[in-house]
């Protein structure tokens, strides 16, 4: 993972009037901080999928879905 973003050298790219138009860094930070984004896009991705199922248990505990045996899940898969 990129350590710091203070670590990454960044050039602003202006135009005429001198406003910001772009920002240039190194392909080796763009590659790791690609790298970083991606895995955290799997993180919460994850964490989506664990609250989404809590949730279902808890409206399963509440009579509001109907519950499911291990066996018929695991056959439904």
């Amino acid at each position: 993972m990129v350590s710091s973003l203070e670590n990454i050298e960044l050039e602003y790219i202006t135009d005429d009037s001198g406003a910001t138009t772009a920002v240039k860094i190194q392909l080796e930070d763009w590659l790791k901080l690609k790298e970083d984004w991606l895995k955290l896009e799997k993180m919460s991705s994850v964490n989506t999928q664990l609250s989404n199922a809590y949730a279902e248990v808890a409206q399963m505990i509440g009579g509001e879905l109907t519950k499911e045996d291990a066996r018929s899940f695991i056959e439904a898969l």
